[in-house]
């Protein structure tokens, strides 16, 4: 596939939205993606962008540190991105299109102190599931309950954070769950999904196919082969010469239609294991470090799925027992698939939307009063 031709800074930088609706204004988002980051941040992202535009009537526009790969999906979904090349591009299009809000979500990005000079003018700012000291510099913050998020301290702040998991950000379209949600027939054949997350950086794709190889053909084991993987056409190869069983998900920007047909996943955990939580999808996690174990931890004690603990020390014959015993146990899949049902209704992106909308309009109100 032909990469489209990345627009320039300078052009980015100088195209202002209209208003769209009764609120009005521009969000700058500015986010992770592609390479080692991986493609969970875009994939939220423009789901939160979504939110704004079509609900909210604020427009947005995306700052990409990243991978060119990663800027795809946004431009897909009808939003302009611009590629974060050095330490004062941000700077620079923050001061070219002048946005109301400023949206932070990913692993890299400025420090608290360049935040406090960056938002000079910017009526609301917010971070997405950030634990850098940056977040203390922000109006708002939203996190899902998980150990990290309920550790941070706040002292020194006048940070609002939100913490739960109705705050929780999917990559999936609001509908496109529910339609999820809804009790689907017992399959003929059950399916068990495996994705290790978009660009796979430990290459754990290939190592849970030879892993489950133990398993019963009769089981369907579709592996998601992400659009980030090294050589992912020769993995796509290697894997479907293995077992008859094994069938492959390629180039796909979401997978809301595996998700529909999956009895069980297993995953790196990230954004995709909210996804199937919220789909009632039950899921056994691979950390690919000890905060995605942490994180894990608060899907297993609230009831959605098992933590199988760090990919590099779990065992192949521990990852192919668990997955057949969870698919042995149709009793114990009912009870996940009723938790993550229960506790996450992929409405984050609408919620979070709303509530950046209300701080908008409330930040406003003075200059209103005044005129």
């Amino acid at each position: 596939m032909l990469l489209e031709r990345e627009p320039s800074l300078r052009t980015n930088a100088h195209v202002r939205q209209k208003p769209l609706g009764p609120t009005g204004g521009l969000a700058l988002i500015r986010c992770d993606g592609g390479g080692k980051f991986g493609y969970g941040h875009v994939k939220r992202m423009v789901a939160l962008a979504r939110s704004l535009r079509d609900r909210e009537g604020i427009g947005a526009t995306f700052a990409l540190n990243g991978s060119e790969d990663a800027a795809i999906p946004i431009r897909r979904a009808g939003f302009e991105v611009a590629m974060l090349r050095g330490a004062g591009d941000l700077e620079s299009l923050i001061d070219a299109n002048q946005p109301d809000i400023l949206l932070l979500d990913g692993r890299d990005g400025p420090s608290r102190t360049e935040l406090e000079k960056l938002k000079r003018g910017i009526k609301v700012t917010a971070v997405i599931d950030d634990g850098h000291d940056r977040r203390l510099a922000c109006d708002y913050a939203y996190y899902p309950p998980v150990p990290g998020a309920l550790a941070l301290d706040w002292s020194g702040s006048n940070t609002l954070p939100r913490l739960g998991w109705e705050w929780a950000l999917l990559g999936l379209n609001p509908s496109t769950v529910q339609k999820n949600q809804e009790a689907r027939a017992p399959a003929s054949r059950p399916t068990v999904l495996v994705a290790m997350g978009g660009s796979d950086p430990q290459g754990l794709t290939l190592r849970m196919a030879k892993a489950l190889a133990v398993l019963d053909s009769v089981f369907r084991i579709r592996f998601v082969i992400g659009t980030g993987m090294k050589d992912a056409p020769g993995v796509a190869r290697a894997l479907v010469a293995l077992k008859k069983n094994y069938e492959t998900v390629e180039g796909a920007d979401d997978l809301a239609i595996e998700y529909a047909s999956a009895d069980v996943a297993l995953c790196a955990f990230g954004v995709t294991a909210y996804e199937l939580a919220a789909c009632g999808i039950p899921a056994l996690y691979l950390g690919l470090n000890e905060d995605h174990v942490a994180s894990a931890s608060a899907f297993v004690e609230a009831g959605m799925g098992l933590s199988l603990g760090l990919a590099d020390k779990a065992s192949d014959e521990e990852i192919a027992r668990s997955v057949q015993w969870l698919l042995n146990k149709p009793a114990a899949r009912r009870e996940m698939r009723n938790a993550g049902l229960a506790l996450l209704d992929g409405q984050g992106a609408a919620r979070i939307a709303a509530d950046l909308s209300f701080a908008l309009s409330a930040a406003r109100m003075p200059l209103r009063t005044a005129l």
